[in-house]
């Protein structure tokens, strides 16, 4: 399984060796879990919105949001606890906040975990090297918000000719999330100030998933938005849908970020008229 394979190399490379500075913290816990007792932060990142595929029972997830991953270390080398003490200690600490074990494999030495903190779902992953160092990988779900006005959608398009928007949808699914709603009624007044303007409504996928279902669910999701514009008064001979599948990635397929990045639906300015 390729998963057990990642995960034993992980052991064998994502945790350095300790420096000669061991016990000095290079940088500080997540907001929502403390470390073990005697253990001190080797590295840690906080990116604003990023994803991270999390091992449960039957498969995967992938989530995506605020992203926390932080780096442990022992401050006793010769007498780290086990691999068991930790896991359950961070699951009984998600338990106690009110969440769920979703993942728990002491073999593998990890844990998935799942709760709600102010008012987002946060996302835990576990996983310990057989030094006793170990990762902690968070994520507070969220959807990617796209802040942009008219006057941002129109200067992209007559720069580019086109404007990448990233509007999310449930997986497998197309149906328009209502935090979206702000970015459709800027393009509604992108559409409404330009009456010349016509537009094909591109949908992108990334590359998970058979090429031509993606073809199908990105056509499907270009005609979402398509339909919302109609519905709120664009008239039908200023707009196409056209579903691109996985073929037209802007960004590599081969990480998390990537795949973020290639899952899109564009505006693509036609010819045949100057807004």
């Amino acid at each position: 399984m390729i998963l057990r394979k990642s995960l034993f190399f992980f052991f064998l490379v994502l945790f350095p060796a300790v420096s000669a500075f061991a016990g000095q913290d290079n940088g500080k816990d997540t907001p929502y879990f403390s470390r073990m007792p005697n253990y001190y932060v080797v590295e840690s990142s906080k990116q604003e919105y990023d994803s991270h595929t999390f091992v449960i029972q039957d498969g995967e997830a992938r989530v995506e949001g605020k992203k926390y991953v932080v780096e442990y270390a022992p401050m006793d080398e010769n007498n780290p606890p086990s691999a068991v003490r930790i896991i359950r200690n961070y699951a009984n600490a998600a338990v106690s906040k009110g969440g769920m074990v979703l993942y728990e494999e002491d073999g593998e030495r990890t844990l998935t975990a799942r709760m709600q903190s102010g008012g987002s779902e946060i996302w835990l992953e576990v996983v310990v090297a057989t030094s006793g160092e170990y990762r902690v990988t968070i994520v507070a779900k969220e959807a990617l918000r796209q802040e942009v006005k008219a006057s941002d959608l129109l200067a992209a398009l007559n720069n580019d000719g086109h404007v990448p928007l990233y509007i999310n949808f449930d997986t497998s699914m197309a149906n328009i999330k209502p935090e979206h709603q702000p970015l459709i009624d800027e393009i509604v007044a992108l559409l409404q100030q330009n009456p010349d303007l016509r537009l094909r409504i591109e949908g992108h996928t990334d590359c998970m998933g058979e090429p031509a279902g993606n073809k199908v669910l990105s056509e499907r999701r270009a005609k979402a938005v398509m339909n919302t514009l109609l519905q709120k008064g664009i008239a039908a001979d200023r707009l196409e849908a056209v579903g691109c599948g996985q073929e037209k990635p802007v960004a590599d397929n081969a990480t998390d970020a990537g795949r973020a990045k290639n899952r899109r639906v564009e505006l693509v300015k036609k010819p045949g008229g100057q807004p």
